[in-house]
């Protein structure tokens, strides 16, 4: 029966470690990362449009290189329970149609992968 007992209060104590891990003295949080669209395509006459991110984590958005026809107006932010408006301003285009994949890193060294796809006249 003690060994029951001991054995249950061991089991308590584990779980209870579990629910209120620390690190840095600070409680560990889940990370939250979520954007409204993972692509987008748009027309050869260039435009704009917006995606919205949301992110308990600080973030930065990586431009690739040679993406300047596709400019997105901010290219960090803080950790926010609201979503964040990125406007992207794309230009004109006349050629055959190019793409540009953006990474949001955020946290702990994760990203997210956004492709911006734009058409050919």
């Amino acid at each position: 029966m003690k060994k029951i007992f001991a054995y249950s209060i061991i089991a308590i104590l584990s779980l209870c470690a579990a629910c209120t891990s620390h690190q840095n003295g600070d409680m560990i949080q889940a990370v939250l990362f979520e954007l409204d669209n993972d692509r987008v395509t748009i027309s050869p006459d260039g435009g704009s449009f917006v995606v919205k991110v949301r992110t308990n984590q600080a973030w930065r958005l990586n431009c690739p290189e040679g993406s300047e026809w596709c400019v997105p107006s901010i290219t960090e932010g803080e950790p926010s329970e609201e979503s964040v408006a990125i406007g992207f301003t794309v230009a004109d285009f006349t050629y055959d149609s190019r793409e540009a994949v953006f990474t949001f890193e955020y946290g702990n060294g994760e990203s997210h992968l956004f492709t911006v796809t734009q058409k050919a006249k």
